[in-house]
């Protein structure tokens, strides 16, 4: 089992004051401070939510997607598990009608395709995108995986959009707002962390 404090056997300098040693290779982060920056995530998200926020979940690690996706729906949330299309922020016009006319045909026809067993590649397609992606532009991104989307990151800091991000020791702290470093392939931890966000956001 990974545990939460246990890097990569690379760092990034950034991670550098974060971390206390080294066992058997692998970077041992500094619990302190993941609950300090765990912390002021949490506090984030709990006003963001008070706002009536809007959050989108970005994880393109296949075994977080189911996860990421409960966890999005049961706040009211927005998820993307697939691979990051150019654009989806930073060219949202085209994005928002997109992401409309996906869940408008979702509704319609959705069930038919389903039972009828129809191929409709392009569906499938932006079924898979979209399908818990919200045709509001998020207020905040949460990152579950920095480091393979570093594109999504470029885009929310062009539009000035908070990040919250789960970062290992060789992960870089740019466009980052609130990184929560920690072994990002700790299933374990992952649960923990997003049940803390599901309570924070929850007002609990």
């Amino acid at each position: 089992m990974q545990t939460p404090h246990l890097g990569h056997t690379s760092w990034h300098p950034d991670l550098s004051s974060l971390c206390i040693g080294q066992r058997s290779k692998m970077y041992i982060f500094d619990t302190k401070w993941t609950y300090t920056y765990l912390s002021r995530a949490l506090l984030f998200l709990r006003a963001l939510s008070r706002a009536k926020g809007k959050i989108l979940f970005v994880s393109t690690k296949p075994k977080y997607a189911p996860l990421v996706r409960f966890v999005a729906q049961t706040l009211g949330q927005s998820a993307f598990t697939s691979k990051w299309v150019g654009g989806t922020l930073t060219n949202w016009q085209q994005m928002h009608t997109n992401v409309s006319l996906t869940h408008s045909f979702l509704t319609k026809f959705g069930s038919f395709v389903e039972q009828n067993n129809v191929r409709f590649p392009k569906y499938i397609r932006s079924k898979r995108r979209f399908e818990y992606f919200s045709p509001e532009m998020p207020d905040a991104l949460i990152v579950l995986n920095p480091a393979d989307n570093v594109l999504a990151l470029r885009e929310a800091r062009a539009l000035s959009l908070p990040v919250i991000a789960f970062v290992d020791s060789s992960t870089s702290l740019e466009n980052i707002t609130y990184p929560i470093p920690s072994n990002d392939d700790s299933t374990e931890w992952m649960y923990t962390v997003l049940d803390k966000i599901v309570q924070a956001m929850r007002l609990e």
